[in-house]
């Protein structure tokens, strides 16, 4: 006998003692079971909110208990140990399920899901419609140590399409963001950004720009941040800025502009100068904090090689508060030459002469002013009081 006439009559036999009403009998008693469990278990956790609404902590509001758990989200330390399936920035969630009512404030609070970390797409399209119409901060998927999480777990690292994939959707609500920091290559931002897919007049309610980046590449276009209404702080790191990255750092707005170069090994002709420098800071004079810190100082000290007549003799910062520059002595010279700003202001210099990188730390000082570095010394306390007038 062929095995499948041998199967179907085996089923066939197996079902000829068992009627269809004797089937139906048994489901109907496995839902009604089933009922009862359900009505228990609804019983049980009616009697559980109850008990649990006598306790001194449930006489806060959803509104108090979603504050609480806002300051615990931002805190990775106080989470770092919980449950190590759950992916780093999203273990916080876990205190939420502790109860009905704090999974509901949870919920209810828009405020609480605001904090998005550019990594899977499927969790950040459920923060995306979770936050509802509030104002978002964008932070990369590194900072809440993701990575860490999938090599733990043996998973891939991200992708470059995930990671895409989610700016994309972050950026489908562009008018919500507030706070925007990326870690990306290039590559990503250059098709996310493209120029046909977002403006300045996208990007309303931005507070904050922050990128980073690990390599020698050149600070990617954008849309033209001096156009952005709200824009009060710009920090970037590790891109080589060129002179066109002076083009929208112009935002009469700024009140902080951090900048942290990482000069390429060989010298390029484009850098960053210290005149496209001031030439922004006659755009921002709302200026509360101005940091430049070059980690390597090659190539710099080209400056005075070329012309800049649209640069006015002196660029005042009247609301200037903290200075912090870390580059060549011809760098500063001309700054300090050039800038003014109040005399209470906090003041942070580091400088070197040319060709001796900076790495952290005390400045390296060459043969020519070891053993005596009055000359340096006194020419930057005459900076001081000319800035000081």
């Amino acid at each position: 006998m062929p095995i499948r006439n041998k199967i179907n009559t085996t089923i066939y036999e197996s079902c000829e003692d068992v009627s269809t009403s004797d089937i139906r009998t048994i489901q109907h008693d496995i839902q009604s079971r089933r009922n009862v469990i359900h009505n228990e278990l609804h019983k049980i956790a009616e009697r559980s909110r109850y008990i649990n609404s006598l306790l001194p902590i449930s006489r806060l509001s959803s509104e108090s208990l979603a504050e609480v758990f806002s300051y615990f989200a931002t805190d990775p330390f106080s989470y770092t140990n919980f449950d190590v399936s759950i992916p780093t920035p999203y273990r916080w969630i876990l205190v939420t399920h502790v109860c009905h009512k704090w999974r509901d404030a949870a919920l209810k609070s828009q405020r609480l899901w605001r904090i998005i970390y550019l990594g899977l797409p499927d969790r950040v399209g459920e923060f995306l419609r979770r936050s509802g119409q509030a104002a978002i901060e964008i932070l990369p998927w590194s900072s809440a140590d993701g990575a860490s999480w999938l090599s733990h777990n043996n998973l891939n690292p991200l992708s470059e399409k995930d990671s895409l994939t989610s700016l994309q959707f972050i950026l489908s609500h562009s008018r919500r963001i507030k706070h925007l920091t990326l870690h990306l290559p290039n590559r990503i931002l250059r098709v996310a950004f493209d120029v046909d897919a977002i403006h300045a007049d996208d990007l309303p309610a931005l507070l904050s720009i922050s990128m980073i980046h690990n390599n020698y590449q050149a600070l990617p276009s954008f849309p033209s941040l001096c156009d952005l209404p709200t824009l009060k702080q710009i920090d970037i790191r590790g891109y080589q800025l060129t002179g066109h990255a002076s083009e929208f750092l112009r935002a009469s707005t700024l009140s902080e502009l951090r900048l942290y170069p990482s000069s390429p090994p060989s010298h390029f002709s484009n850098s960053l100068t210290v005149y496209d420098l001031l030439d922004v800071l006659t755009h921002t004079k709302q200026l509360n904090i101005l940091e430049y810190v070059n980690s390597n100082y090659v190539g710099e000290d080209t400056i005075f090689d070329d012309v800049h007549n649209a640069v006015p003799s002196f660029v005042n910062l009247p609301y200037l508060e903290q200075l912090k520059m870390h580059s060549t002595l011809a760098w500063v010279d001309t700054f300090l030459t050039q800038c003014t700003f109040p005399p209470s202001a906090i003041i942070d210099l580091n400088t070197v002469h040319k060709h001796i990188p900076f790495t952290g730390g005390e400045s390296p000082i060459d043969e020519r002013s070891v053993g005596d570095p009055k000359p340096i010394i006194s020419k930057l306390v005459v900076y001081f009081k000319r800035a000081h007038l």
